[in-house]
């Protein structure tokens, strides 16, 4: 079986078509030792479809939360950031996506 063919080989021309989705990731800080990724989900929800949703191990008092659409990201950021969650003030925040990163490739596969 043959390697596929490498359509882009510059970081100016791959995958751009990607570059204005980052709005559609919002990242939460702040959150409660022990939040689980359903807690995020029951929290967001009500802001629109949830494509993905995970809590870091490497940060588990963070959350990334990748939504359908960009106007369902940022109702999410401008209604719960600065919202009390566990008795904790939470922040939520668009995140940037970085080509050729994994953020990146999640928003290919959503």
């Amino acid at each position: 079986m043959s390697s596929p063919v490498v359509v882009y080989e510059d970081d100016a021309s791959y995958c751009s078509q990607h570059r204005n989705e980052s709005s559609r990731i919002v990242s939460v800080l702040n959150l409660a030792l022990g939040t689980s990724e359903e807690d995020v989900r029951a929290a967001f929800c009500e802001f629109g479809r949830i494509q993905h949703c995970f809590v870091p191990l490497s940060a588990p008092t963070t959350a990334i939360v990748v939504f359908s659409t960009v106007t369902e990201a940022i109702a999410s950021m401008r209604s719960m950031d600065g919202a009390i969650a566990d008795e904790k003030q939470i922040c939520v925040r668009r995140k940037a996506v970085v080509a050729r990163g994994g953020l990146a490739l999640l928003l290919r596969i959503s």
